[in-house]
């Protein structure tokens, strides 16, 4: 017996002109796809190439500022500061109050906050109105400001020996913070008398609720929600319950 080929010659039943026309259609897919592929191919080039375009303007355009501040400014130019400040306007020209960039120290700060843990003195500051200097709103209960005799409403006017008035507000506050162990020289006026206090910087709770009797009603102040609110919530509407309040004023 002949073995019989694999391949076989088109049958009868199969007309030339059927082939004929799947030819054609198999053709057109193929062009078709070919013609997607570079379509698809174009725009990909186009927009690579805007982006090429619009990177190189942009990068014309800092070398250009930065060759002139470079050659003008008179002082000396720090470079790390630059790429921070660089940095932190990338995301403010977003627009948004809610995006931040933090450096690799306010983002050590940020996230100690938000444990409710934190290191320094303990209070809370806004700058006086009248005369500049750093008011204390809150001194934390049990934190060093407050063991040293600080009280709400005291005015910080020195700092290690030198006047808010001649460190400017932010720089004094900032000499406030520090390590845990380190000591700080306080000068503050209450009642028209200054006196000088060493204050240890210490770790210590961050207090975000506040507390306190209004006749027979508790009433509890949160300023912040960290890691810590929810135990001294429980703490100070315990106490309340304790002391047989008649009710309990949340303030929010």
């Amino acid at each position: 017996m002949k073995r019989q080929s694999q391949f076989s010659a088109p049958s009868e039943s199969a007309p030339v002109g059927a082939l004929v026309r799947r030819r054609r259609i198999r053709t057109r897919r193929i062009l078709l796809l070919c013609g997607v592929a570079l379509i698809s191919a174009s725009l990909t080039a186009l927009i690579f190439t805007l982006i090429f375009l619009r990177g190189s303007a942009w990068y014309a355009k800092f070398s250009a500022i930065d060759r002139l501040v470079r050659e003008n400014f008179y002082g000396e130019v720090d470079d790390k500061a630059l790429d921070e400040a660089l940095f932190s306007g990338y995301l403010r020209g977003l627009g948004d109050r809610y995006a931040t960039y933090y450096t690799p120290t306010e983002n050590q700060t940020t996230s100690a906050q938000r444990r409710g843990e934190a290191a320094g003195v303990g209070v809370t500051v806004t700058e006086h109105p009248d005369n500049g200097s750093v008011y204390l709103l809150r001194v934390y209960d049990g934190a060093p400001a407050a063991q040293a005799g600080l009280r709400p409403g005291d005015c910080i006017t020195a700092v290690d020996g030198e006047t808010v008035e001649s460190l400017g507000y932010d720089a004094a506050v900032d000499r406030l913070r520090g390590k845990a162990g380190e000591t700080v020289q306080i000068t503050y006026s209450r009642d028209g008398q200054s006196q000088t206090v060493a204050v240890t910087r210490a770790a210590y709770e961050t207090q975000s609720v506040f507390a306190r009797a209004i006749g027979d009603y508790g009433y509890l102040e949160i300023t912040a929600f960290n890691a810590a609110t929810v135990d001294q919530f429980k703490t100070a509407v315990d106490a309340f319950v304790e002391q047989g309040v008649k009710g309990l004023i949340f303030d929010l």
